[in-house]
């Protein structure tokens, strides 16, 4: 039986064409394993130029505090860094033309991140989701605007909707979606969605 390694963000590599061509994804340009930190600045800092240069956010790095969590960031140390800032984490994943979530944030922070950790080779990699809104519509046919809850990823068409279901929701454990599933506005939970177990 092989080691146990937990799941951690290492160096870049280009993002599937199927997620760069959405344009709500941020890769960050970086060779130092330090993804997960520009992620988060990137969230901070928002950039219209060049937003994956990871230079450009360099004069921000002391404000996320890492404690003694090493580069590159396992999933599993990611609520010890949310402790130590004023802000929430979600992580997903995208595998077989499905979105799921890795970490879910149960903490209210000043200001959320969502980020994703791809798969390559043997190697991860964070990115920045700057819109999970228009990432995930991209899976569907619909045209109009829609929210998207983080934890089951049930699509609803206005904010008051999303907000309505977020204290039921989050009694739920996150679940698995694919885009041959959404299909209505208000589906009951659980209806059309495959809960995530992980291999």
């Amino acid at each position: 039986m092989g080691d146990y390694k937990p799941l951690a963000g290492s160096n870049y590599f280009p993002l599937p064409r199927k997620l760069r061509d959405i344009g709500a994804i941020i890769n960050p340009k970086n060779k130092a394993q330090k993804c997960f930190l520009y992620c988060i600045l990137m969230s901070l800092h928002p950039i219209k130029t060049n937003p994956k240069r990871v230079t450009k956010y360099s004069k921000w790095i002391d404000e996320v505090k890492m404690g003694d969590v090493p580069f590159p960031v396992q999933l599993n140390k990611i609520p010890k860094i949310e402790k130590l800032n004023d802000f929430s984490i979600n992580v997903f994943s995208f595998e077989d033309n499905e979105y799921f979530p890795l970490y879910v944030s149960d903490k209210v922070g000043a200001h959320h991140v969502n980020l994703m950790l791809l798969e390559k080779k043997g190697k991860n990699h964070y990115v920045y989701i700057k819109n999970l809104n228009r990432m995930l519509n991209a899976l569907t046919k619909h045209n109009g605007k829609c929210f998207y809850c983080p934890r089951c990823l049930h699509r609803f068409s206005n904010k008051r909707l999303l907000k309505n279901h977020a204290n039921d929701c989050a009694m739920r454990s996150p679940l698995r979606l694919k885009p041959t599933t959404i299909k209505h506005f208000n589906l009951r939970i659980g209806s059309t969605l495959e809960k995530y177990k992980e291999s």
